[in-house]
């Protein structure tokens, strides 16, 4: 689990494995410091981009994604950058 937090919001992304260890799915919850979370994003082997790392700064939440190769050729990375929720 990774965990980044600022005054105004909190997010953490959670990984999960299958029962041979393997990677099976990634979650990020986010939402204020004083809670609760909401799942923002949830994402399995069978989709094209992965969360890689989170950030928070103020109000505002980034998160890296990198392709799980079923994408268009070339692109490896990707980066999101999320404004304050309501």
């Amino acid at each position: 689990m990774e965990v980044r937090a600022s005054a105004q919001r909190v997010a953490a992304r959670v990984l999960f494995d299958d029962e041979t260890g393997l990677f099976k799915e990634s979650r990020v919850y986010e939402g204020p410091v004083a809670g609760p979370l909401r799942l923002l994003r949830r994402v399995s082997t069978r989709d094209a981009w992965l969360p890689a790392g989170i950030e928070v700064d103020g109000s505002r939440l980034l998160f890296s994604e990198v392709s799980s190769g079923r994408c268009a050729p070339g692109r490896r990375s990707s980066l999101r950058a999320l404004g304050p929720t309501p």
